[in-house]
């Protein structure tokens, strides 16, 4: 149970709270903003950019250009590669206790 919970509060604070940068198109999307930003999902201090991210959540054919945003750089990508493994370790451990109280 504690290596979900554990796991659950790692994918938060990368999500939302790793500092990172922005990644966010800026006008014209000839380059990416390099402004700070608090984690994968919100943007940097611009309002728009804050928004970018769940409108290509959102959007229909979104998730290819989220995923190119995600992995644009080493800084970005390795945040979404931890969170994903903390995923998979979170849903092995509820499902190792599922087993355990099955069992039990």
């Amino acid at each position: 149970m504690w290596i979900a919970v554990a796991s659950a509060v790692s994918v938060l604070y990368a999500c939302f709270q790793m500092p990172l940068p922005c990644g966010a198109w800026n006008r014209g999307e000839a380059t990416r903003c390099r402004n700070n930003s608090s984690g994968l999902l919100p943007g940097c201090h611009i309002e728009q950019h804050r928004w970018q991210t769940a409108k290509l959540m959102l959007r229909s054919g979104g998730w290819g250009e989220l995923r190119d945003k995600i992995f644009a750089s080493w800084r970005r990508a390795l945040p979404a590669v931890i969170s994903a493994a903390t995923i998979v370790s979170g849903v092995a451990a509820v499902a190792q206790l599922a087993v355990a109280v099955a069992v039990a």
